[in-house]
């Protein structure tokens, strides 16, 4: 009996239907081109207008100094090469290209941004520091907002630090952002990557950090267009834990609520704690497939909250030895570590730092202190 059950099941391993996201990628070969494609108009677009690009339909957003520009989409060099061809009367075509490095097979590899939800560094992408306007800025973090890249959904885990920079690319050329948008980014694979600059675990202002929605919000955006295919579950179990782990560091309730733009550019004033893109103004964003799993996302992020010890520090994961002291020191405000997420240190200490920790110490004990 257990061997026919086995047969079975080796029967229907060898016939069940395998969807485009959770196929095995194909190894990208270093000097692979990675093309992230976009139109550009020289006008206010219609509403509603959209165009075709490598078979995506893609829609128009304000531009900075007039026009619009598409959402971008992957290409190969062929189909670039072909939509060039057949661009619509009007749209012309931009493109941003990066080349698969050796360093790109070995990103998952890499120290990590943050221990406890695992969040790749902006290092294992290759961020292109160069084009970074200037610092990002610090809000502060009331609720979080889902997106998609829209980029597509066939991409190798290789190429993914190539997409990366690609999308940067176009996001400070061609929105004007001073930066890559999203706070962090999540491949189908379910790895979570550190997208803008300023630390992942600060409340870094993303996409336009003029706008005073983003001013108030984490930005996480899955890379894919998720108006076509679904998400993985790892794609969507990374996001509930890197949700988690943002809103329990800064008191958000996921059931909660949070504000938007005060209604400019058509946005919602009042939206739950977690939304996404198309809650706060019109935009088929985060797509159909994630937008449609919000109330789950939202009550899988509670449950996470509920039970799970987040780090406090990158460089304290748990189980570090004097762990639950240093986290006590932290609470207790006599340590609270540096700005850059880390407690620090692992050296011997310098002699005015032991100083004022000594003074905060004697401070909260009761005891005046000069």
């Amino acid at each position: 009996m257990l061997r026919t059950l086995s047969l079975l099941l080796c029967l229907f391993l060898l016939v069940a239907p395998v969807s485009p996201a959770d196929a095995a990628p194909t190894d990208a070969a270093v000097g692979d081109e990675v093309v992230v494609a976009a139109y550009v108009l020289d006008r206010a677009p219609a509403d509603g207008e959209q165009a075709d690009l490598g078979g995506v339909a893609v829609g128009f957003e304000p531009r900075p100094g007039g026009g619009a520009v598409s959402e971008p989409v992957v290409l190969g060099d062929a189909e670039a090469a072909r939509a060039s061809h057949a661009a619509p009367p009007g749209p012309r075509l931009v493109t941003y290209s990066s080349t698969v490095t050796a360093a790109d097979l070995a990103a998952s590899a890499a120290a990590d941004a943050w221990p406890q939800p695992r969040i790749l560094p902006r290092s294992a992408w290759g961020a292109n520091e160069s084009i970074v306007r200037y610092p990002s800025r610090i809000g502060e973090v009331t609720g979080a907002m889902v997106h998609h890249t829209a980029t597509g959904n066939t991409y190798t885990a290789e190429q993914v630090p190539a997409v990366l920079r690609s999308i940067q690319a176009f996001h400070v050329n061609e929105r004007g952002w001073n930066d890559i948008a999203y706070n962090v980014l999540i491949d189908r694979f379910g790895r979570a990557w550190e997208g803008r600059s300023g630390g992942v675990h600060r409340a870094v202002v993303g996409s336009d950090d003029t706008d005073v929605t983003n001013q108030r919000l984490t930005n996480i955006s899955l890379l894919g267009n998720h108006e076509e295919v679904a998400p993985t579950a790892a794609t969507m179990e990374t996001l509930a834990q890197v949700f988690a782990w943002k809103l329990l560091r800064h008191g958000v309730d996921p059931h909660g609520r949070t504000w938007g733009s005060g209604g400019r550019e058509g946005g919602r004033v009042d939206l739950p704690a977690i939304h996404g893109h198309r809650d706060e103004r019109p935009t088929l964003c985060p797509g159909r497939y994630v937008y449609s799993q919000m109330d789950a996302l939202r009550t899988r992020v509670a449950t996470i909250m509920a039970g799970t010890s987040f780090p406090l520090f990158s460089d304290v994961p748990n189980g570090t030895a004097f762990g639950t002291e240093i986290r006590w020191l932290a609470d207790e405000g006599i340590s609270t570590g540096w700005t850059d997420g880390t407690y620090r240190p692992l050296e011997p200490v310098a002699r005015d730092a032991m100083a004022a920790f000594m003074h905060r110490a004697v401070e909260k004990l009761g005891r005046p202190a000069p």
